[in-house]
């Protein structure tokens, strides 16, 4: 709650500075703006002192800037690449990190794992003749795949703060230049890398570039490509695809192509309804929803009805390939989906595998919701 109230505190002051034409519609510098404002706010005791102190800070801000000597100090050319490294190494409780191929995961990360790791053993034990119930089965394979859905997840806090832009340079660094190589060293050490675990990998570092490039331009009033769109949407469970190949590895048996197929078919169906069920939130936070991206395309009247037509098709495509699954597996999936939707509050049927399709109500003005919501927080 916390990061949501900060995130649509930026938002409501970048708004605020364009409002009264003090924008300078560069999204780097009215962010730095934002974040400065809000500082000297919290600082200031009325609007009176809050004139003094943007004075008082202008005098010194032009002292800074005409000071060579102090700018070099301050920036060394042989200290850049130390110093960016430092102000990354700071995040340490989103920052996955490493040193000579050693990789290391936090507490928070793997609170944050939790739910999907629950979720990855009873929906995926099955098609690999584990059971769940089974203490040995569980833990023998718990320590590989929570180690890397954690380390999953610290990758993607460091990319939530999508209403920063100026942070896309330093995202795509750390993403497509960092991540990977410690996992990598770790996964190889186990004999559990191969190309196929990489592919995947790649596959979460293009949904976090589209997912980047998406919300920016959603934020920035900007188009947005369906073909990108539908592309975000299936990438995004390459988590789930990963932790399964890293299973089959374990187990050293080859990868059963359709069980990979079907429980891709699945995995689109639970994003898309987990975006319905996470939307006034993903609008807060600007992440990637399905229904957002939707209704910036097709507008309101017909956005509901392009993403039913998804969702059938999706559904089709699921049922197909049941088919083709072994009877008993085929029966045990189902009753996990049943229960899955029955513990999400949700009513099961075999026509909807994921539970009823609700699209809710439309947010046609996302930046007066996101306003709304921080004035209603700090009302409360």
């Amino acid at each position: 709650m916390e990061e949501l109230q900060e995130l649509a505190a930026l938002q409501a002051t970048i708004s605020m500075l364009s409002r009264h034409a003090l924008s300078s519609h560069h999204s780097t510098d009215d962010f730095l703006l934002a974040k400065f404002v809000l500082l000297l706010a919290e600082l200031c005791n009325n609007a009176e002192d809050m004139s003094e102190k943007c004075s008082s800070m202008a005098r010194r801000l032009q002292q800074i800037s005409s000071s060579s000597t102090f700018l070099q100090d301050l920036f060394p050319d042989h200290k850049m690449d130390i110093l960016r490294d430092t102000k990354l190494a700071a995040k340490s409780l989103t920052l996955a990190h490493y040193e000579e191929n050693t990789a290391s995961i936090t507490l928070r990360g793997l609170e944050r794992a939790n739910s999907t790791l629950e979720d990855f053993c009873r929906s995926y034990f099955m098609f690999h003749e584990l059971g769940i119930q089974s203490v040995g089965d569980v833990f023998k394979h718990f320590p590989i795949l929570a180690f890397v859905e954690s380390f999953i997840y610290q990758i993607d806090e460091q990319k939530e703060d999508l209403l920063l832009p100026s942070t896309e340079a330093t995202l795509k660094r750390v993403v497509e230049e960092e991540c990977l190589e410690p996992l990598h060293g770790i996964l190889k050490s186990k004999n559990l890398w191969s190309t196929r675990v990489e592919g995947e990998l790649k596959s979460g570092i293009q949904y976090w570039n589209l997912e980047h490039s998406l919300c920016s331009s959603l934020l920035m009033g900007e188009e947005i490509s369906l073909s990108d769109v539908m592309q975000a949407i299936k990438l995004k469970s390459f988590d789930y695809r990963v932790l399964n190949l890293l299973l089959y590895a374990m187990l050293n048996k080859p990868v059963n192509e359709i069980h990979m197929e079907f429980l891709s078919a699945s995995e689109l169906l639970v994003e898309i309804s987990d975006d319905l069920f996470d939307y006034e939130e993903d609008v807060l936070r600007n992440s990637f929803n399905i229904l957002r991206m939707f209704l910036r395309i097709f507008g309101p009247q017909k956005a509901p009805h392009m993403l039913a037509q998804v969702i059938a098709e999706a559904e089709a495509k699921y049922q197909e390939l049941l088919k083709k699954l072994e009877p008993s597996l085929a029966s045990c999936y189902q009753n996990r989906c049943q229960q899955a939707v029955v513990e999400g509050g949700g009513s099961y049927s075999s026509t909807h595998p994921m539970g009823s399709w609700i699209i809710p109500s439309l947010i046609t003005n996302e930046q007066l919701y996101r306003e709304q919501f921080f004035m209603s927080s700090n009302t409360a």
